[in-house]
């Protein structure tokens, strides 16, 4: 058996009939050479490769593969097909389940009807027209905010990605602040510490891909000398409310690529589950919502991420396709996309 993810394993062998399964989840740093070594390897006898995904927005290696379809169909035969043809072959109710959850959304053109969405708004993370806004509730389930921190503040660095967000009574997530900017790390904590307490917030998750667990010292180093405690919650671990002498974080850590992590977010907008707060400031991550588009020269903005983590963290989105019971689970370990 050969993985994507040691493709020089794959070479060495002549093949002549090589069947290359799910490419869609092969990871970015090795599909292309594995693709490559498959090519180059698959050349006695029939010399066929079959291959089988489903379709992925923003996928190189899809778009390479449907691109020589298009252009020479006798040679690259590419076949397609919909969830509801494979429904003798599933466990009754499964495509009605799926059809609830995902119909009418990308993801369920993706996942459920085959289609190819690369076209569809450009590749944006969510359609500029399923962005609504609402007035922030006068109260609300839950209150964060969540940071994707960036090694520098020079001019030519990532940002560092600060959003809050609330959970309101109706189940509806509100995206409250969009504070990213270019900071030094004593800034961004000062001014998460400032604005957890202003708001009443009950947690801070934080990405530790760029830091580990430097970021939730980076703001214990502010928080201390003005006597609040800073507790890192274990996995698994709900934050309790709000309480002014202690902060609570919830670290997580990202996995896989940044567009597919962002997916079930997009998803949230579409089926309406997500909503901007009337007359705050959201310009910028409205615009990265709608614009940025994966690719090796893309940015790495860092608005995009902490909203992610934020709307995450408060619909409780799994990788298995449902609802969390608890806010508790550290899903960005999962190497699997988010799904609602």
């Amino acid at each position: 058996m050969r993985t994507p993810e040691r493709p020089g394993k794959i070479r060495g062998s002549n093949y002549d009939l090589f069947w290359a399964t799910e490419l869609q989840s092969w990871g970015p740093a090795t599909r292309m050479e594995a693709w490559s070594n498959i090519e180059l390897s698959t050349r006695v006898g029939l010399a066929r490769i079959v291959w089988d995904c489903t379709q992925q927005r923003g996928n190189p290696l899809l778009r390479q593969l449907r691109r020589e379809a298009a252009e020479n169909p006798e040679l690259h035969r590419l076949v397609g097909g919909t969830m509801a043809e494979n429904a003798a072959n599933l466990r009754v109710g499964y495509v009605a389940d799926m059809l609830r959850r995902y119909e009418g959304t990308r993801k369920g053109r993706e996942e459920l009807e085959g289609i190819d969405t690369d076209d569809e708004e450009g590749g944006a993370t969510v359609a500029r027209g399923v962005i609504h806004t609402r007035p922030l509730p006068s109260r609300l389930r839950r209150r964060l905010l969540a940071v994707d921190n960036a090694t520098t503040a020079r001019r030519r660095s990532d940002t560092t990605g600060i959003v809050e967000a609330g959970l309101g009574l109706d189940g509806q997530a509100y995206v409250i602040a969009d504070l990213t900017g270019r900071y030094p790390p004593g800034v961004w904590a000062a001014l998460v510490v400032d604005r957890y307490l202003a708001g009443g917030c009950d947690c801070v998750v934080v990405e530790t891909n760029a830091g580990g667990d430097l970021v939730a010292q980076n703001i214990r180093s502010d928080a201390t000398p003005r006597g609040i405690a800073v507790v890192v919650l274990d996995r698994g671990q709900a934050p309790p409310p709000h309480n002014p002498r202690v902060i609570y974080v919830r670290e997580v850590r990202a996995k896989g690529e940044k567009s597919r992590r962002a997916e079930p977010v997009g998803t949230a907008y579409e089926r309406g589950r997500v909503s901007h707060v009337e007359g705050a400031e959201l310009d910028s991550l409205t615009e990265t919502l709608t614009t940025w588009e994966p690719g090796p020269h893309s940015p790495s903005p860092g608005d995009l991420d902490a909203l992610v983590h934020a709307i995450v963290e408060l619909l409780g989105l799994t990788a298995s396709g449902a609802p969390r019971e608890t806010v508790a689970e550290n899903l960005t370990d999962e190497v699997t996309p988010w799904a609602l």
